[in-house]
């Protein structure tokens, strides 16, 4: 069945053709890697073969100085799969917090996102982030919502600190759990 191919399927990242994540659950997330500024090749491959095997390839340029979060999303199956990247924040703006909204669940529709009761993110549709959004410090109900409908796909409360940024991934199949969302601070 789906959720035991999942447990089964353990991918490991090789970066220029070196492994530097040597085994990686589903809906998983590893620290932060320490690289220095450059082009490199990412590759995903099954568990146990090399970086020949990959399934998913992407280039990717990191700048000097910069931290940035990576995300695997899509479908093998409909090849659909792919490397998302973008440059994290690594402190909010003084005094408050900041959090964007990252769509990865390949088969889940456009979404709103509402903070609080409030609709704070309209539309968002697959592969898109929003930017930062400023909050104070502070706990929060969101809740996300299928685009321009009252259907209910996550319901979380978060609390944001003070000075920290975050990035918010919704994550898996709609269709066939184990679906999500990871909150996690950038820096």
């Amino acid at each position: 069945d789906y959720r035991e191919s999942l447990r089964r399927y353990r991918p490991r990242v090789y970066v220029n053709g070196q492994q530097a994540v040597p085994s990686l659950g589903t809906l998983q997330e590893t620290p932060y890697l320490e690289v220095p500024a450059g082009n490199y090749k990412v590759q995903v491959a099954p568990q146990g073969q090399p970086a020949s095997a990959a399934v998913l390839s992407a280039d990717v340029t990191l700048r000097d100085g910069k931290r940035y979060t990576a995300f695997a999303s899509g479908q093998l199956a409909k090849g659909t799969a792919g490397l998302g990247l973008r440059e994290d924040r690594v402190r909010a703006e003084f005094g408050s917090s900041q959090i964007r909204v990252w769509h990865l669940s390949p088969d889940a529709p456009a979404v709103d996102v509402y903070v609080n009761g409030s609709k704070a993110v309209s539309n968002l549709a697959f592969r898109s982030a929003t930017g930062y959004l400023t909050l104070p410090a502070g706990k929060y109900d969101v809740r996300i919502n299928v685009a321009n409908s009252n259907t209910v796909v996550l319901s979380q409360e978060i609390t944001l600190a003070r000075g920290e940024a975050y990035t918010a991934v919704a994550l898996g199949s709609a269709a066939q759990p184990p679906a999500g969302a990871r909150f996690t601070v950038d820096a």
